[in-house]
C-alpha cells in the first residue's frame, strides 16, 4: 500500500502540469513529488526488516506527514490556486491516509491536520473566495475527514477482534480442554522444531516421556 501511495501521489503531478503555466514551478513540483516517491520506494524495500509493529507505524506515519507537507507546499507554490480542484486532492489524500495501514489515531490526526492546514492556506492565498464557498469547502473537508476516521476505526476494531479470535483458536487447537496442557499436535510441532535445530547445529538432544496413569 505504501508503494501505491507513492505512485498515486506522483500521479498528482499530471494535474499540477495542467494547472500551472510556469515551467519552473512545474519542475519544482515534480521534483518534490519524485523525492516523496523515492522515499516510498525505500520504505517498500525496508518493510521486511521491520520486526515490530511500532517500527512500521513510525515509518508509515513519517511518510504520511511528508506527503501532507509536500502537498501543502505545492499548493502554496500555485500562482493562481483553484480551491475546488485542490479540494479534490485533499479528499483523495485523506482517503489514502486511511487506506494505508497505520495506527488509527495517527491517521485520524493527520487527516484533520491536513484539512485544517489546507483551509488556513486557502484563506491566506485565495482572496476572491466567497464566504459561502469557503463554508462549503470547510463542511465537505471536515465531513470527509470525520467519515473516513469513523470507518477506519471500525475496520481497526474488526481486525483487532479477528486477530484476538485467531490467537484463541490457535491456543485451543494445541491445548487439551480438560487439563489445559499442550496436546499431541503441539508435541509434534515441538519435535519438528527440535529436529530442524539438531540438523542445523549438530548438537545432541534427549526426549523424555512420562506416562501418568489414572489422570
Amino acid at each position: 500500500m505504501v508503494l501505491f501511495l507513492g505512485v498515486l501521489f506522483l500521479s498528482f503531478g499530471i494535474a499540477d502540469a495542467f494547472m500551472n503555466d510556469s515551467l519552473r514551478i512545474i519542475g519544482i513540483i515534480i521534483s518534490l513529488r519524485m523525492i516523496f516517491f523515492a522515499l516510498t520506494l525505500v520504505l517498500y524495500f525496508k518493510f521486511d526488516q521491520f520486526t515490530r509493529w511500532s517500527d512500521y507505524a513510525t515509518w508509515i506515519t513519517t511518510a504520511k506527514v511528508m506527503a501532507a507537507v509536500i502537498f501543502l507546499l505545492i499548493f502554496s507554490l500555485y500562482e493562481s490556486p483553484r480551491i475546488v480542484i485542490q479540494s479534490f486532492g485533499v479528499f483523495t489524500l485523506i482517503l489514502i491516509f486511511h487506506l494505508v495501514p497505520n495506527r488509527w489515531l495517527n491517521s485520524a490526526l493527520l487527516s484533520l491536520g491536513v484539512a485544517f492546514t489546507f483551509l488556513a492556506l486557502t484563506l491566506w492565498r485565495v482572496e476572491a473566495l466567497s464566504a459561502r464557498e469557503m463554508s462549503a469547502v470547510v463542511f465537505y473537508l471536515v465531513l470527509t475527514a470525520v467519515i473516513n476516521s469513523i470507518r477506519s476505526h471500525q475496520i481497526h476494531r474488526y481486525k483487532r477482534l479477528q486477530f484476538l479470535n485467531s490467537l484463541e483458536l490457535a491456543r485451543l487447537s494445541v491445548t487439551d480442554d480438560l487439563t489445559k496442557l499442550y496436546n499431541r499436535k503441539r508435541l509434534n510441532e515441538e519435535i519438528q522444531q527440535w529436529i530442524q535445530r539438531i540438523e542445523r547445529t549438530n548438537q545432541p538432544v534427549s526426549l523424555v516421556f512420562f506416562d501418568v496413569d489414572n489422570l
